[in-house]
């Protein structure tokens, strides 16, 4: 019963972290041009989008 309901849980969690992973951005901000540089990454933390110089 233990084993179930942690199975159930774990795939909710890796339900949880394919969605919201992958929409984890990490803001840089450019100092010197006044933008914003926009990392996004995916569930391993490869960068899967780079937005320069984003209007935020």
């Amino acid at each position: 019963m233990l084993i179930k309901s942690f199975g159930k849980v774990f795939i909710c969690l890796f339900i949880f972290m394919q969605i919201f992973l992958p929409l984890t951005v990490v803001y840089a901000e450019n100092s010197t041009k006044g933008t914003i540089d926009v990392y996004s990454y995916d569930e391993v933390g490869n960068i899967i989008g780079f937005y320069p110089n984003s209007a935020m």
